[in-house]
């Protein structure tokens, strides 16, 4: 069997019916998954885009991947802010994380925000690669900022 490369899938912006979907994808991808009522929280969040899977149409499938970024005010500037990224594990390796992370970043983008900013584990070599080919780079770190007592290094990039 063939992966399907992300050009094939449709992104576009999350719809309430998703959810499920999403919160099924993040408890498959991370230790400390974000509940239902957290992905609710942003819904409106300019940033939270899907990437439809273009070769699953059985039900509560049709997710590849999605992205939650939302916008903030820092010094009176428009940043946004990645909060969680994730694909499912069928789809990994494919361009699907990199896609939805263009996507994220386009919107911000477009929503006046000058730079873009999120975390990830050090130990996160896979994510830290793909934030780095994509122009991120440590600007600190954040001492135990998971619940399991892990630091996270701070990336940020410039938009525009």
């Amino acid at each position: 069997m063939t992966v399907p490369d992300a050009a094939s899938a449709r992104l576009r912006p999350v719809e309430r019916a998703d959810l499920y979907a999403v919160v099924r994808i993040e408890a498959r991808t991370f230790e400390e998954p974000w509940r239902l009522s957290t992905f609710e929280h942003y819904l409106d969040a300019p940033g939270f885009l899907v990437l439809e899977d273009p070769e699953s149409d059985a039900v509560g499938e049709s997710i590849a991947g999605y992205v939650v970024a939302s916008l903030m005010r820092v010094g009176g500037t428009r940043v946004g802010h990645i909060k969680d990224l994730a694909v499912k594990p069928a789809r990994q390796g494919a361009g699907f994380g990199r896609r939805l992370l263009q996507g994220a970043l386009g919107t911000l983008e477009s929503q006046g925000a000058t730079a873009a900013r999120l975390e990830v584990r050090p130990s996160n070599e896979v994510a830290r690669s793909l934030y780095r080919s994509t122009g991120f780079a440590v600007a600190g770190r954040k001492e135990q900022y998971y619940p399991n007592g892990e630091d996270a290094l701070l990336l940020t990039r410039e938009l525009g």
